[in-house]
């Protein structure tokens, strides 16, 4: 599943560095928003709607060209857009993966049906990437239905929340503190200053208050979003 979805990405980045910008728009023309695998229900049972979709794909990949991520060398994974590139999230990102790696959560289903007796169906599946054709495309397969729908089996072991590498994390353990050591190195206007009763002096800087004037750049329009901080501040070190 790993070396697919590396395929893929290597495929669009290929295509955005040889300046084919339609063709890797082509190639997430087929992220469909996958109910298959249930990941993305609610508790009462409905879709969330905050999956990916075909045109949020499409936007997806134009912010990733528009932002030049991938010829920098800042986006070299499928997962490092969810760091830099706005509007997407862990969820929008699952749902580009499972399309991805279709063929194999197919594989693995009808292995555990095979396993425990359940009765699959004969049918076209929805479109896959094959790394071998490096193209998007569909086969008749086993497929698992259950009340007309059908579903994917997922590993629990691939299965995660993303917890620790997002945004936020990146740029509050990152970021924010590299911003604040340079800060004080250079003794800026928001470095603090304090003298103690044993003559010992020190020069100190809050985090908080590094990531406030941060936020205040945002709204007074030196920075687009704090996503785009984020990727011009890599960019820049």
């Amino acid at each position: 599943m790993n070396r697919t979805i590396k395929n893929f990405f290597s495929k669009v980045a290929e295509y955005i560095r040889n300046d084919k910008h339609e063709m890797a728009i082509e190639l997430f023309q087929f992220m469909s928003e996958p109910k298959e695998t249930c990941l993305g229900i609610s508790k009462t049972g409905t879709d969330n709607g905050r999956g990916v979709g075909v045109e949020n794909a499409t936007d997806i990949i134009k912010e990733i060209i528009r932002s030049k991520a991938i010829e920098t060398g800042i986006v070299q994974n499928i997962e490092d857009i969810i760091v830099f590139v706005d509007d997407v999230d862990k969820d929008k990102l699952s749902d580009m993966t499972t399309n991805i790696i279709r063929k194999h959560l197919i594989d693995y289903t009808k292995e555990q049906c095979n396993i425990w007796g359940i009765p699959l169906t004969i049918n076209e599946t929805l479109p896959y990437w094959d790394p071998v054709s490096e193209d998007w495309t569909t086969s008749n397969e086993e497929l698992l239905y259950y009340k007309g729908r059908e579903l994917l089996l997922v590993p629990k072991a691939i299965v995660t929340f993303i917890s620790e590498y997002n945004a936020q994390k990146y740029g509050w353990h990152y970021v924010i503190s590299d911003e604040r050591d340079d800060q004080l190195r250079r003794r800026s206007v928001l470095v603090k200053y304090r003298k103690y009763k044993n003559g010992r002096e020190e020069y100190y800087l809050p985090k908080k208050d590094v990531d406030k004037d941060i936020g205040n750049r945002i709204e007074n329009g030196e920075f687009e979003s704090r996503k785009d901080f984020l990727k011009i501040y890599t960019k820049k070190t």
